[in-house]
């Protein structure tokens, strides 16, 4: 099929399969790219896919890379000069992903990716990850991953689940014990039950109705509060913590610590940083899931990042929305000499790049690169409260400083190694669930 460019584009590119299956690819590489290298080696295809991945969502959009252009977008993404050249750019260009011109002896010219959207960069991370054929262990940790974020799952039930995709009892014994080792799954025993549940922090994200179902099992004032958390943050995506009123700081440090809400940070060069929350995928009460999934984190990014300019920025953003508008209506927006110095998270994922605003200046501005991102950013603002409006920096000459970007999971990981553990909230939550599964009230 051709795409809107008139580019051909696999129809793998398309698949539900490979999205959803490419989706928790990079989700699982999210988490591991959080341990230590000899720790991740037993996720060899999950590793390269994922950085794959990370790679692509920065460069979609059919434009062509140098090699100078690209190896520095590479390193950020975790990829080493000679794995790009030697192993990724082969396999991407053999499945028809990028397309590689080489010159007369051989070397890269330039890259063009074959991707244009979320969708794309995901459904094709799964077909590096089938092309890499990864080991029965390895296949059967991230089944799991995806097993237990739909409902918690006794040891029998995984067991029995990964038989259907083909694994022996020793095999998923074996990518259990993976799983488990790596925090892609967490083990809990639920007395109510009185045997242990084995699930994950996405599970809240999957589905908002089981979630507010789920907090029925706490007492009243955390109950309400979580509620009235939830319908906060879904007025509000990406407020600021400072900002928070319907929960206690310490029940906001709870509901990012299970997943129940996202949190994203963001540090500047010169160390200051600011913290923002989410809805899981951007779901509120009676929103569908398939709104705005975000799996790359870009949408968020760009979110936090017009919150950190308005809140905390040396320069301070006062409309962020008319801002955002003029960078898309008009491709550009700025006009400040220290956006040249800050090489913030937004360029580092393309979604801008910085220019002179004139030759020779030393003052800069930001030039749109990925419009969608942008344009799904606005329209979540729009549909929120979340940043402040006054009639002050209209024209898009405000100031973008973020440098650092923590995407959700790895935030809630450190957060679960610095908090004490909060036992009874998660043994109250998980018997709700698995209460109410028994019941068939949501399966």
């Amino acid at each position: 099929m051709l795409s809107r460019y008139g580019t051909r584009v696999s129809r793998a590119a398309r698949d539900p399969s490979d999205i959803e299956q490419g989706r928790w690819i990079y989700t699982a590489w999210k988490h591991l790219r959080t341990f230590r290298v000899d720790d991740a080696i037993r996720f060899e295809a999950t590793g390269l896919a994922g950085r794959a991945a990370d790679l692509l969502g920065r460069v979609r959009g059919l434009k062509a890379y140098s090699m100078n252009h690209l190896l520095p977008l590479a390193q950020d993404a975790g990829i080493s000069n000679r794995e790009l050249r030697d192993t990724l750019l082969p396999v991407l260009d053999a499945l028809g992903i990028v397309q590689v011109e080489r010159d007369s002896a051989d070397r890269v010219r330039f890259v063009r990716p074959l991707v244009i959207d979320e969708d794309d960069v995901v459904s094709q991370a799964a077909r590096v990850w089938r092309h890499l054929d990864p080991q029965p262990s390895e296949r059967g940790a991230l089944h799991i991953l995806r097993d237990v974020a739909s409902l918690p799952r006794t040891e029998e039930e995984i067991v029995r689940s990964c038989a259907e995709i083909g694994l022996t009892e020793d095999e998923a014994a074996l990518a259990l014990e993976l799983a488990e080792t790596r925090a892609l799954v967490l083990r809990r025993h639920v007395s109510d039950f009185d045997c242990d549940f084995l699930y994950n922090d996405f599970l809240w994200g999957e589905d908002i109705d089981r979630t507010a179902k789920a907090l029925s099992a706490l007492p009243r004032d955390v109950r309400e509060n979580l509620r009235s958390l939830l319908d906060e943050l879904h007025q509000n995506e990406g407020r600021p913590l400072k900002d928070i009123e319907s929960a206690p700081k310490g029940l906001v440090e709870l509901a990012v610590r299970e997943g129940i809400i996202e949190r994203t940070e963001i540090v500047t060069e010169s160390g200051k940083r600011g913290s923002f929350h989410f809805t899981p995928r951007f779901q509120g009460f009676g929103v569908a899931r398939e709104d705005v999934p975000d799996v790359l984190d870009q949408v968020r990014l760009v979110i936090a990042s017009f919150a950190f300019a308005t809140h905390y920025a040396r320069y301070k953003l006062d409309n962020p929305e008319r801002f955002l508008e003029v960078l898309i209506d008009s491709g550009h927006a700025g006009n400040a000499s220290p956006i040249a110095t800050d090489y913030g998270a937004l360029e580092k994922q393309k979604i801008v790049s910085v220019e002179p605003v004139a030759e020779g200046s030393k003052r800069f501005r930001f030039t749109a690169v990925k419009k969608d991102a942008l344009l799904t950013a606005l329209d979540t603002m729009r549909a929120g409260s979340i940043l402040r409006q006054s009639a002050g920096s209209s024209s898009g000459n405000g100031l973008l400083q973020p440098r650092e970007f923590s995407d959700p999971v790895a935030t809630r990981l450190r957060l679960g190694q610095e908090a004490a553990d909060a036992r009874l909230h998660q043994d109250r939550l998980l018997a709700a669930v698995r209460d109410a599964a028994q019941q068939d009230k949501f399966l």
